[in-house]
Order: structure tokens, then sequence, then C-alpha cells
């Protein structure tokens, strides 16, 4: 099924289609279902901009880390060992779930349990590794 087309052109308008091609497809589909599934166009229009949003400061956060995120990796060594080889498509939605919501407190929540995450990951191929050896 083809993107919303308010979708399609808000995306090309603010240059993000390479990177909201670049998510999951399960990815993908979430945002669009979230505008395509409204019946008042304001509310449709309201959920587009949010989402615009929320890309952008993804698309951002990958290239120019916000302080909170260069912060709390500063502090924890072993999850910047995890975020830092994290391939595309999941450090994408990491980042996208992090900034996914507009309160504070839920943000610094999610980021402590993704750099739980990346720590437990930087744990993990730390243990491949040694059992290539």
């Amino acid at each position: 099924m083809p993107l919303h087309p308010l979708l399609a052109r808000a995306l090309r308008r603010h240059r993000l289609a390479r990177f909201f091609n670049s998510l999951s497809p399960s990815t993908r589909n979430e945002f669009d279902d979230r505008i395509r599934s409204v019946k008042k166009e304001a509310t449709r229009l309201r959920r587009l901009d949010q989402t615009i949003e929320l890309l952008s400061t993804a698309m951002a956060a990958e290239f120019d880390p916000p302080p909170a995120l260069t912060t709390a990796l500063a502090h924890n060594p072993q999850a910047r060992r995890g975020f830092e080889p994290l391939p595309q498509q999941p450090r994408r939605w990491w980042l996208i779930d992090i900034f996914r919501s507009p309160y504070p407190d839920t943000r610094a929540r999610h980021l402590e349990w993704a750099m739980r995450e990346w720590a437990r990951y930087a744990e993990s191929q730390s243990c491949e590794r040694v059992d290539e050896l």
C-alpha cells in the first residue's frame, strides 16, 4: 500500500524521504497508519507535523547527538560501545523511540532503557568476539 499522499509530500518537502525509506517496513507502516487512521483532517495534519518533527529530530540526532544523549554515552562507556557499532536501522529505531514522547521525563526513561540495552548489546558483542578467538 502506498504512503498517504500527505505523508509522502511532507517527507519530500522536508527532505526526509531517504531517511524514512531506510526505516524498517513495520516502522514506516506505523507512521503511515498513524496519519491514515484518523477521520478529522485537523488531527491528521497535527499528527503529520508531529511525525515530521520526530523524524527530523531523529535524523539530526544521528549526526549530532543532543546533549542528553552525549552526556549519557559519556557516563556509560559500555553503552557507548554498544551504540557505536549498531547497524543503521536499529540505531534509527532507538533514536525514534527516545524522541517519540514530548515529555522530558518519558524521554529520560526511554534513554535509560536504551542505555541498558546498548550496554547489554556491547556485552553480547564482546562475548561473541571471545568465542571467535
